[in-house]
């Protein structure tokens, strides 16, 4: 008996809404079975004007989700086309390069390549349809990295990068190219995105040849290899080997920041005296005033205390977390030594102060108190200091109005007198040889007495400046300050920023300035606003004066008049 086959309509109640019975000359559903292979007329059951002929046995497959062409985008419409779709977009295709296919011609989703016309700088480009549509591709000439940043083009290595056009090399690329400092000749390779979204400038410009040339003599050629000062900055944690210039038999393997910071290790030796232990040593010596430092007993020679004061037969020692971290058996060895040493025939009380982080000693008899590293204020540390020793010297009447006289001392206020105490800078390497134009902004009087000439170019001490310009006064550390930091009001930084005529966004982006939407900024004008500031303002675009985009100053410099809504909605 022959099976029973059910028909179209039977089986695919959804097919029967896009049944074009009009078109299929009296065909109805009921007449065909779903494995016929036959073309049969279809109509769109959303939009009645998409008509099209498709196979009956291909749409009748069950795993078959193919719908409408026309509303897939399979099929060229009015209504996918890109002139309808992107209509902005649609303005940049080239119809003279593409022999007169228009963008009513294409789809939006197409992957066909076509040519296209910026808007902007009229250059003349192939891309994919889809890709332009969905913003994944944009101008090549317009992304380049020297349309961007012209400015590196002074930097571009025109002989190595010979084929490689940065006209067309997008800003973003992770290609490597060559460059070569017009200021001071040095070349290296990087990614080109490297030197436009990650802004690294010049290593050779900040390199320790350059801005330290009196610390690279210092430099060991021979066991560095082919590393020269050239390739590291001041700031470099790197380890290398040194050899020293006034000393040849002084060799040694030092990080740059140290070697900076410090000099050789072997010169220094013997003046290892941290500027807390001079503060300490200066605090005492105003209230004592018979007070030494470097201290050698007599009855040992050998024996030395970083502070005596001979009256009261205290002797102070002051531990550095840097010089004793490796030093707990000779530090042990020196308290049993000091132990019931005497001056003047009294009996030496010993107080040993520890940075933190080292390791606990056997006392014999000394008294321990520990201080915090890298204070920089030593206020709290010295009220519990003097209420240790006054705790040792219980009873004694002497010693009672003395301890008052030492809470008095303002012993922050001994910080600079402790560095002028402390100073044995080459004079070549201080911050008035390295850096004469910045020594010109040492402030006159509030550094009591420090100098450009008792400080390096790399000290983090924090002094008094005044601008030589506008005369605005500020506190900031030597080292900020010789990497570039400058005076907040001239550079916009704090309360004390003015914006003037010369570093207004008027005076420097005349051009961004007519993109200023006065009305938006509540009435706020180019002539107010710091030509590198931070805050988001309002623009109005040049092409479309009913777009307003919301962009920092600086952000918008850097897009160089580029509006965002474009940037959005047209994919310029």
């Amino acid at each position: 008996m022959k099976k029973y086959k059910k028909s179209v309509l039977e089986e695919y109640p959804e097919l029967v809404k896009e049944w074009d019975y009009e078109r299929n000359n009296g065909l109805t559903p009921a007449d065909v079975t779903p494995g016929m292979h036959i073309k049969i007329a279809w109509i769109c059951s959303k939009n009645p004007d998409h008509k099209w002929f498709a196979n009956l046995s291909n749409r009748a497959r069950k795993n078959n989700s193919r719908g409408c062409p026309y509303c897939s985008n399979e099929i060229l419409s009015a209504e996918n086309c890109l002139a309808n779709v992107n209509p902005k977009l649609a303005r940049e295709f080239s119809i003279d390069f593409n022999d007169g296919l228009t963008a009513a011609d294409v789809q939006a989703g197409s992957g066909k390549e076509v040519y296209w016309k910026c808007s902007i700088c009229n250059y003349i480009y192939k891309a994919s349809v889809t890709e332009r549509n969905k913003g994944h591709k944009k101008c090549p000439r317009c992304s380049s990295i020297a349309y961007n940043y012209p400015e590196l083009m002074k930097d571009w290595d025109k002989e190595k990068n010979s084929g490689i056009d940065p006209y067309i090399l997008n800003k973003g690329s992770h290609k490597i190219v060559y460059w070569k400092c017009h200021k001071c000749g040095y070349e290296w390779q990087s990614m080109a995105y490297e030197r436009t979204i990650g802004h690294k400038e010049c290593i050779g410009c900040k390199s320790l040849a350059n801005t330290f040339p009196i610390i690279a003599q210092d430099w060991d050629y021979e066991l560095n290899g082919n590393l020269t000062p050239m390739d590291v900055t001041p700031y470099s944690n790197k380890k290398v080997y040194w050899r020293c210039s006034k000393n040849p038999t002084h060799k040694e393997r030092k990080s740059v920041n140290d070697r900076c910071n410090y000099g050789c290790s072997l010169c220094s030796r013997g003046r290892n005296t941290s500027i807390s232990e001079v503060m300490i040593y200066l605090a005492f010596k105003e209230v004592f005033g018979d007070v030494h430092n470097r201290f050698k007993i007599q009855n040992d020679k050998k024996l030395e205390c970083d502070i005596l004061i001979p009256q009261i037969a205290l002797a102070i020692e002051y531990d550095g977390y840097r010089y004793h971290k490796n030093k707990k058996e000779q530090d042990e060895e020196k308290n049993r030594r000091l132990a019931h040493q005497k001056i003047n025939n009294k009996e030496i009380t010993f107080i040993r102060i520890r940075e933190e982080g080292l390791p606990k000693l056997k006392s014999y008899g000394s008294f321990h108190i520990t201080i915090k590293r890298h204070l920089t204020k030593l206020n709290e540390f010295y009220k519990n200091l003097i209420n240790l020793i006054e705790l040792i010297y219980h009873g004694n009447n002497e010693m009672k109005s003395r301890t008052e006289l030492l809470r008095k001392v303002e012993i922050d206020n001994m910080r600079y007198k402790a560095l002028i105490y402390l100073s044995n800078i080459d004079e070549k390497s201080s911050l008035q040889s390295v850096n004469p134009e910045l020594a010109k902004e040492w402030h006159p009087t509030k550094n009591d007495g420090l100098l450009p000439i008792h400080v390096k170019p790399f000290s983090n001490e924090v002094v008094w400046w005044c601008c030589n310009k506008c005369g605005y006064e500020w506190r900031e550390s030597v080292s900020k300050r010789n990497a570039g930091s400058g005076c907040p009001r001239e550079n916009g930084r704090g309360s004390a920023f003015v914006v003037t005529e010369e570093n207004s966004l008027y005076t420097n982006y005349p051009a961004l300035a007519e993109e200023w939407n006065v009305k938006a900024n509540n009435g706020k004008t180019p002539s107010e606003v710091y030509y590198k500031s931070t805050l988001e303002y309002y623009w109005t675009c040049r092409r479309n004066p009913d777009y307003l985009c919301k962009m920092s100053v600086r952000k918008k410099a850097r897009k160089l008049n580029r509006c965002l809504n474009c940037d959005q909605y047209s994919h310029f």
